[in-house]
């Protein structure tokens, strides 16, 4: 749904800054008219099948909460009281659920853009009697928004009711039932909305909701990110009788998302999704009952194993997933204690052709290497109670990276391990939102081992010093936790890039 601003309206209306400007929506309409471009909404049928849907609600309706406003309210608030928005709904990253990235990719053809483009996809379901009253996708009054289109997929439809409307004009020229002036509170948009529920004007585009239907607008007036179409205002009429379930899928021109990006070979969840896997823990930490994980984790991009299927823990390790609420890098994001580590086979080329490597971690022991590729490494030399020392090699050539701001044993960190070419070797740490050491080796002497790309080479994270004594499977008191690890087919040494990557496993909070 579009960013409410609250529970008084300047809402949705409001939402673009029309109060401020009254003859702004005019304005847009006229320029609209003019140039032509006020498409209608477009409806496709039979869009996701019946099986999909099914599959859909069974697996993530029952983590919906109440639908969240702008300022991080829910509907069911009782400092933020609000009859606007009144479902329940769930905001829902890939999490290797290939229905998911199948529908996203459906979603953004549709709409003519590019799968790297798409949002995570909310699911929303309203019962006899909720709603969503008129609004606009985006409409916070910023021109440079950037939700060009919106893809609304229908999964369960109610016995009688649940219609979207399209009103096909802008909000600002909405005038309130009972004054003749412009909507100036939610009551009295409210009041309005659900008039137009019950008797729409003829040039309204009304649509029922139809299982597997869905329906797709443009939000901008072509390229200019400053004029809404007035054919997106938009509201949800209440179900009479039944359930109304929808996807809401927004669609950015210009804002790629991590997970979405081309240049992603493979994403290993590490426990990041425990709060929608089946049997993950949502509380309790390291409980009796905490699941063991399988000794594999596969590929959960929307590459599909397609670059590197799985990454495996050592021979008689295992890996223990622990609750995101406590434990993860993020509130929400979970992750896993491992005892031996991780390892997967490269295919041929991918270390001389450009890889980078990234995850999560902490609880280091000195002597673990906490990223290997190929010949390259980076591993926890020792810590002290002023800095945390790593060393990167790449053959002969060694250099020391020095961090003073956290503990390994407390403090998450963000590593990644990038060649370049087979020649160009560089490392970056960050926590708490901002890099704490960097450093390139530029590869003259050993260039030769590098550029080994006929067969494949081996990627291995935090693996347990070489010292340490293993009794079945465990090294003397040695783990390490781990979440969210990326593999990406090109040298990226970008410091923001890298960071967007680190932040990308905000996206598994549920609550969000």
């Amino acid at each position: 749904m579009g960013r409410l601003l609250g529970p008084l309206l300047p809402l949705a209306l409001i939402l673009s800054g029309s109060l401020a400007n009254p003859l702004k929506g005019l304005l847009d309409r006229a320029k609209e008219k003019k140039e032509g471009k006020n498409p209608a909404p477009r409806v496709i049928e039979l869009f996701v099948s019946p099986e999909e849907a099914r599959y859909l609600l069974e697996r993530y309706e029952g983590l919906m909460k109440d639908s969240l406003f702008a300022d991080g309210s829910t509907s069911g608030s009782s400092s933020s009281p609000s009859s606007y928005r009144t479902s329940r709904s769930i905001r829902l990253p890939p999490l290797g659920d290939s229905v998911v990235f199948d529908i996203e990719r459906r979603s953004a053809a549709a709409a003519g853009f590019n799968h790297s483009y798409v949002e995570d996809f909310q699911m929303a379901c309203y019962e006899e009697g909720q709603l969503l009253g008129l609004h606009r996708d985006d409409a916070d009054g910023k021109i440079n928004a950037d939700r060009s289109a919106t893809v609304l997929i229908y999964l369960q439809a109610p016995e009688e009711g649940g219609e979207t409307i399209f009103t096909r004009r802008p909000l600002e020229i909405e005038r309130d039932l009972d004054t003749g002036q412009g909507l100036r509170s939610e009551e009295g948009a409210l009041k309005l909305f659900r008039a137009y529920c019950d008797r729409p004007e003829r040039k309204f585009v009304v649509v029922a909701p139809r299982v597997g239907t869905a329906v797709v607008w443009r939000n901008w007036l072509g390229d200019d990110l400053g004029t809404f179409h007035a054919s997106s205002t938009h509201g949800a009429c209440p179900p009479k009788h039944g359930k109304k379930c929808v996807i809401q899928q927004w669609i950015s021109r210009k804002h790629k998302l991590e997970l979405r990006d081309e240049r992603l070979a493979a994403l290993f969840l590490a426990g990041a999704n425990a709060h929608y896997q089946a049997g993950g823990s949502s509380s309790g930490g390291e409980g009796a009952d905490t699941p063991t994980v399988q000794q594999c984790m596969m590929d959960a991009s929307a590459n599909e194993g397609r670059a590197v299927p799985r990454i495996c823990s050592g021979e008689g390790t295992d890996a223990v997933q622990l609750d995101g609420t406590t434990s993860g890098p993020y509130r929400g994001v979970g992750a896993l204690r491992t005892s031996g580590g991780f390892a997967a086979e490269l295919p041929p080329g991918m270390v001389g052709g450009g890889v980078t490597a990234s995850l999560w971690a902490r609880d280091l022991e000195p002597g673990t290497t906490v990223l290997s590729l190929g010949p390259a490494y980076l591993k926890f030399r020792n810590s002290s109670s002023v800095r945390l020392s790593f060393e990167l090699r790449a053959g002969s050539e060694v250099r020391e990276m020095k961090v003073f701001s956290g503990k390994a044993s407390e403090t998450w960190f963000w590593f990644s391990l990038s060649l370049g070419g087979g020649s160009d070797v560089s490392a970056s740490i960050f926590s708490r939102g901002k890099r704490d050491a960097s450093s390139t080796i530029q590869v003259d002497t050993c260039g030769a081992e590098l550029e080994r790309t006929s067969g494949p080479s081996r990627l291995e994270i935090v693996s347990p010093p070489a010292s340490g004594a293993f009794v079945s499977g465990h090294s003397d008191g040695y783990s390490s936790d781990l979440s969210f690890v990326l593999l990406h087919s090109e040298a990226i040494d970008d410091p923001d890039q890298l960071l967007a990557f680190s932040r990308a496993a905000q996206r598994y909070d549920k609550n969000l």
